[in-house]
């Protein structure tokens, strides 16, 4: 799922010409990170209007990320 910048959630497949997944280095090696990048990558759109969800999401993720972290989690 990809939140863009026009308020709309996209589903994109990364195995497809212009998406490229790089890894990344995590401190905690039991997750991988990556980042990924878009170049003209064919997508489908499925809502508009999901900014307010997405920072819901992201607000809650790194609540319990930083809780696991402190190690109350």
């Amino acid at each position: 799922l990809v939140p863009a910048d026009d308020g709309a959630l996209y589903a994109v497949h990364t195995a497809q010409d212009g998406v490229t997944v790089t890894p990344r280095t995590s401190l905690d090696l039991t997750r991988p990170l990556a980042a990924v990048t878009f170049e003209a990558a064919a997508a489908r759109e499925l809502t508009r209007g999901a900014d307010a969800a997405v920072r819901r999401g992201l607000r809650a993720g790194a609540a319990l990320l930083a809780s696991e972290q402190l190690g109350i989690a």
